[in-house]
């Protein structure tokens, strides 16, 4: 799938993707600050339109939280059916957090845990807890699944993954909706006619 890097213009962005989303790779220079979680009533985040049209089903779409010191957004990643965003942290090491947002997931060995995030259901499944810390964490909600993939190097398990799952969180597919509504006049609804998100 063609991939191309660019700071899109926020019309463009919601002009283009109703009619064929074939893959973005963006700089955070460009649009970090456009990943931010933000408050419902700011102005429309161009990066999280692309992410919710990147999953039309997806009631939640993760969000730049808060960066921790030491980590850095590397990238963020908006094609057809899947999105990801992708961070590094000085001491446990480049693409240390990947986070991939998409219809569905297989979450077969993972442990259900009690859920930070409210209208979703939370699993974890550690895969290494030795020199640092690998395993999976899913986040399965209706219409989507959003799953951090920790590949962390440094001598500590706890402390980076809880700064990583302190860098994300998430915001509803209705607050994109309004806000995009409301920014372009109407004009460039986030969903196509066919696309309806499931409501949680």
């Amino acid at each position: 799938m063609s991939r191309r890097t660019a700071t899109l213009g926020f019309l463009a962005v919601l002009a283009a993707l109703p009619v064929g989303l074939t893959g973005c790779s963006l700089t955070p220079a460009g649009v970090g600050l456009d990943a931010a979680c933000g408050h419902p009533e700011e102005r429309t985040r161009p990066t999280l339109a692309l992410m919710a049209q990147s999953v039309p089903t997806a009631s939640l779409i993760p969000c730049v939280q808060l960066i921790p010191a030491g980590w850095t957004l590397e990238e963020i990643t908006a094609e057809s059916g899947r999105s990801t965003l992708v961070l590094n942290s000085d001491r446990d090491g480049s693409r240390a957090l990947t986070v991939e947002l998409t219809a569905s997931c297989d979450t077969t060995g993972a442990t259900p845990v009690p859920s930070d995030q409210a209208g979703a259901r939370r699993y974890e499944r550690p895969e290494r807890i030795t020199s640092g810390y690998v395993g999976r964490r899913y986040y399965v909600y209706p219409g989507g699944c959003t799953t951090y993939r920790f590949d962390l190097h440094g001598a500590s398990q706890a402390q980076p993954v809880n700064e990583a799952s302190l860098a994300i969180g998430f915001t509803t597919r209705d607050v994109i909706r309004t806000a995009t509504l409301r920014d372009t006049g109407g004009r460039y609804p986030l969903d196509p006619p066919t696309a309806k998100a499931q409501k949680p």
